[in-house]
Formats: C-alpha cells, structure tokens, sequence
C-alpha cells in the first residue's frame, strides 16, 4: 500500500489542488512512516547504522541532515529507511502544502528528548526558511553555512536575511559569541567566494562597521574585482 501510494504522489508532486480522498491518501502515507518510525524507537538495539540512503523518494534531502544525524543510533535499517522517506516528503513541494507539517510535528515533540537530532531535522525541514534558521540559530548555528547553501542557492536577499538574523543574535552577547562569530565569518567568506563584488556589497551593507567580520570578506572582494578584470 505504502509503494502503491509513494508512485502515485511522485505523478501528482506538481499539482496545486488534493482532493479530500488526496489528502486523506497523503496523511496515511505519512502516518506510515511515523508508525514505523516511532515503533522501532521503542527498541533498545544500539547498533549504529551506517549504511547510504540512496532512495530519497520526492525530493533530494539536504546533505545537513546527514551531518546532523551522523552521531544517531537508528535502531534498524527500516527505522532510518522510513526517515529519510520522511523527510524527503517534507522537501518536497508536497511537503510544503501544509497537509504533512501538522502530523510531523507532533512526532518532533515526542521525539525532542528521546532523539533530539531527529526532532531538530524534522522542525528546520518542516518550517518555513525564516523558522528554519532561527531553529538552528537556537540549536546548530555551526550548520547555518551549510543550510545556506543547499538552501538558498545564490540569492542575495537571502544571503542578506540570514547575515542579518546572525548579526542580531551577536549584538546580544549570548554566550556562544565565538561560535556565532566564527558563523558569520565563513558566511562572509562563502559569499565573496560566490556573488559578484557587487552582491556581496549589498549583502555586507556599506553602513557596517564591524571590521573583524568584514576584514577577510573584503580582501575577498578585491580579489574578486581583480578577477572580473582579467
């Protein structure tokens, strides 16, 4: 039934409108995954498994969850199977209908400390980019970059808004400041090393007066003019 039921959402991946039967059809295909998932938690087995996913179903799933599950104890290949498929749903414009969020948060909470890496993967990959950095500003500000990147892609208002919610957070002096500093620093490097000089202007703001965040992504600008010259 679950295969039976994968195909047909692969043909309708693109389609704006469900049906009541759809969207029933697509809360059991989740629910599914959930039963396996939550079922198998309930068994001690410790073995670390750490084998490839290599069918993600709908849709690619960013390589930041592997880093945020190298760590985790799936209790049997299924287990992991099932989550992967999961979260494949979630980035997937199926996922993004708002018929998968509700049911898939109520797994992150039972999950929050049992799991918690599994919880966090659930709650950046359900919400919207906004929630999604503010959860890992929260929780793994270390894996902004690279959400970033798979992410946004090269879109500098983006780019802009994350640099943005990141100096906001340091000017409060919290108390991962190094960590959140060093964030901040690679971000400036990534995108000078990837948007044109005049991108990375406008996502630095000229106002900004911060040289210890700025000192290398402005070598870095000189190196790019340079090489826009050539």
């Amino acid at each position: 039934m679950r295969i039976l039921l994968e195909n047909y959402f692969l043909l309708k991946i693109e389609v704006d409108g469900y049906s009541e039967e759809e969207v029933r059809a697509l809360r059991l295909l989740v629910s599914s995954y959930l039963g396996i998932i939550q079922s198998e938690l309930t068994k001690r087995n410790t073995t670390l498994i750490r084998e490839d996913r290599k069918g993600r179903i709908f849709a690619q799933v960013p390589s930041f969850v592997d880093v945020l599950l190298q760590d985790t104890q799936f209790s049997s290949p299924r287990a992991k199977d099932n989550f992967y498929s999961l979260a494949s749903l979630l980035v997937s414009p199926l996922g993004k209908k708002g018929i998968v969020g509700d049911l898939v948060f109520t797994l992150s909470k039972t999950l929050m400390n049992s799991n918690p890496p599994m919880s966090l993967c659930l709650c950046v990959l359900g919400e919207n980019e906004e929630k999604g950095i503010g959860v890992l500003l929260d929780k793994k500000p270390e894996l902004l970059l690279l959400y970033g990147k798979e992410i946004f892609g090269g879109s500098v208002g983006r780019w802009k808004s994350l640099v943005r919610k990141l100096k906001e957070r340091i000017s409060g002096n919290p108390k991962n400041q190094d960590i959140l500093s060093a964030v901040i620093e690679s971000v400036y490097l990534h995108l000078a090393n990837s948007l044109s000089p005049s991108e990375l202007e406008e996502v630095l703001e000229k106002e900004e007066g911060n040289e210890r965040f700025l000192k290398a992504s402005k070598r870095e600008i000189g190196r790019a003019s340079c090489r826009e010259r050539v």
